[in-house]
């Protein structure tokens, strides 16, 4: 462990410098109260949302972003209990109170601590500082059999179950997952391992389309460049499906989905679109057809938990899902290279020690 007094180490972060482009800056360490705890960052997924605001400006200038992590506790508060430096840790960069109305409805994402809670500066970076209400509810141990790179999927895959939890699905159901990104192949896994009866991607890429073909084994994998939906779903014999995901966040995605759906079908909203994206939307089909739109913004603890529980159990493997590792100098290209999702899936950010 590292012994420093105040203020005398420093540290590297990945700070946002506008318009997709990053500067490797030094920082302090930051500092930790009594009921905070200071991780060493070994692990950080490049997310969508990254991607999103990086390429979108929706931050300001000097941010730190990156939030799916794993560490070791570098430092405790003299009334941490439950952690103890070393410890392997995966970590929720919000954290609900678990007691508001919006917590007791079970729209966690909604609560106003969880819009205020963050890792400190961001997870792009060497050291983060864990504020108590995360120490409390999401930070989480990881079991000695997952490692940071599987750990740092927690946080992605408890989004994905919990937006799959509102879905209700019953065994045997047929899922649509539009987009075959990481979230996509998630989301595949999870429907299989819930014992779907049919699991249909559409993706435009196709190398990841061949890969939830041949790694994963869905059911069917549509390339909507390559052949007609129609004549497609005739020839693989197609059922109505159950559920509906939409993984890619643009409007004109969103708006065909509904060329998809029937009788009783559930719709999962998961990605966020650029401003001013809009969807036209013929109310009597939502009336007639009892479809159900649903929406589905970040995780909650219960779900933490559980995805941890997965991976180390191997019900969801996600290390497959990884095919680019960068250091903290290149996250430029690595942010690139998520956006533009050739030849490839998870990309991730490791520290070194």
């Amino acid at each position: 462990m590292i012994e420093f007094a105040r203020n005398d180490l420093v540290m590297k972060v990945c700070a946002y410098a506008g318009a997709g482009k990053f500067t490797i800056e030094e920082r302090e360490v930051p500092e930790i109260t009594a009921r905070e705890i200071l991780v060493k960052t070994k692990v950080v997924g490049v997310c969508g949302t990254d991607v999103h605001k990086a390429i979108h400006q929706t931050v300001p200038e000097g941010t730190v972003l990156g939030h799916e992590i794993s560490g070791v506790v570098e430092r405790v508060g003299e009334n941490v209990l439950q952690f103890k430096p070393g410890d392997k840790v995966a970590i929720q960069h919000h954290a609900p109170c678990m007691s508001c109305k919006t917590c007791l409805h079970g729209h966690h994402s909604l609560c106003d601590q969880y819009l205020e809670t963050n890792v400190i500066p961001g997870g792009f970076s060497e050291y983060i500082r864990i504020m108590p209400e995360n120490v409390k509810h999401t930070v989480k141990r990881m079991p000695d059999n997952v490692d940071f790179v599987e750990g740092a999927f927690m946080e992605p895959l408890s989004c994905c179950l919990r937006g799959f939890g509102k879905l209700d699905p019953l065994p045997g159901d047929n899922f649509l997952i539009l987009g075959l990104g990481p979230i996509g192949m998630l989301f595949c896994q999870i429907a299989k391992a819930f014992n779907a009866n049919c699991v249909t991607g559409i993706e435009i890429d196709p190398f990841r389309l061949q890969f939830a073909k041949n790694t994963l084994g869905i059911n069917h994998a549509f390339n909507p460049k390559m052949d007609s939906w129609d004549s497609f779903a005739v020839d693989k014999d197609i059922e109505d499906f159950d559920h509906i995901i939409i993984t890619v966040g643009k409007g004109s995605v969103y708006q065909g989905t509904f060329d998809h759906v029937a009788r009783g079908t559930k719709v999962l909203f998961f990605a966020e679109c650029p401003p001013n994206q809009e969807i036209i939307l013929d109310p009597n089909m939502v009336y007639k057809h009892e479809l159900v739109l649903l929406g589905s913004y970040s995780s909650a603890p219960r779900y933490l938990t559980m995805a941890m529980d997965l991976i180390s159990n191997g019900s969801i493997a996600v290390r497959p899902l990884v095919t680019h590792i960068f250091p903290p100098e290149e996250i430029g290209k690595a942010i690139s290279l998520a956006k533009t999702a050739r030849e490839s899936l998870k990309v991730m950010i490791q520290f070194q020690d």
